[in-house]
Parts: structure tokens; sequence; C-alpha cells
């Protein structure tokens, strides 16, 4: 499971939640998991208010995502 993937997992309990609580569809979520881990990164304000992670929390697991080649 790839960091942003655990992210959404352990804050809003499943990428079908996360899909919910910010008003996209399930695919959406499931791209940012595997090609599109910048595109989150348009919903940041909603997820840093969800979450209580903080925007830059937010842009570390996006930036290791991309660093570890999971896109």
């Amino acid at each position: 499971m790839n960091n942003i993937k655990l992210f959404l997992v352990r804050n809003y309990g499943s990428l079908e939640k996360a899909a919910y609580q910010l008003d996209v569809t399930g695919a959406t979520v499931r791209s940012w998991c595997s090609l599109r881990p910048r595109n989150m990164l348009k919903h940041i304000p909603e997820i840093s208010d969800q979450t209580g992670a903080t925007y830059a929390e937010i842009v570390l697991e996006v930036m290791d995502c991309e660093k570890e080649g999971a896109v």
C-alpha cells in the first residue's frame, strides 16, 4: 500500500468514505493512489480541515508517494 492510500484509510477509514467526505468519485480517489497523487492537492483545504493534518503533512505524503515511484 502506498503512502496516499495509507493516509486516506488512516484518516477516513476507507477510500470510499474519503471520496464521500471530499465529494469526489471513488475513481478519483483511486487515481490519487495509483496514477495522479498530485491531483489530491486540489482538495488540500478540505482534507486538512477534515483530518486535522497540516498542509505540509499532506504535501509530504504526496511527495513521498512520487519519490517511491508509486506513480
